[in-house]
């Protein structure tokens, strides 16, 4: 990701940010209903997702969702500190 997109994703306005193109807007809404609500996925949200993925990677791109919200959820509840990266560290 480039460092435009990282800083639109924190100020939360990646959706009028030109640094994302309508596929990667598209994954990110989705990524952002199936995390905090799941059952607002629509099927609208399929379909917009079905002009650039076909079955197997819609399926792939959930797990890659719910894999890292379980992580994340397992991280919060145990208290599990992330590692500093040279990112992070800026």
């Amino acid at each position: 990701m480039s460092a435009e997109q990282v800083a639109a994703l924190h100020r939360d306005d990646w959706e009028s940010s030109s640094a994302f193109d309508d596929k990667e807007k598209a994954v990110i809404r989705f990524s952002e209903k199936l995390t905090r609500a799941p059952a607002s996925v629509t099927d609208e949200d399929i379909k917009s997702l079905r002009k650039w993925f076909g079955e197997a990677h819609l399926v792939e791109l959930n797990l890659i969702v719910g894999t890292m919200n379980l992580t994340n959820r397992f991280n919060l509840c145990f208290g599990v500190e992330l590692e500093k990266t040279e990112t992070s560290r800026r």
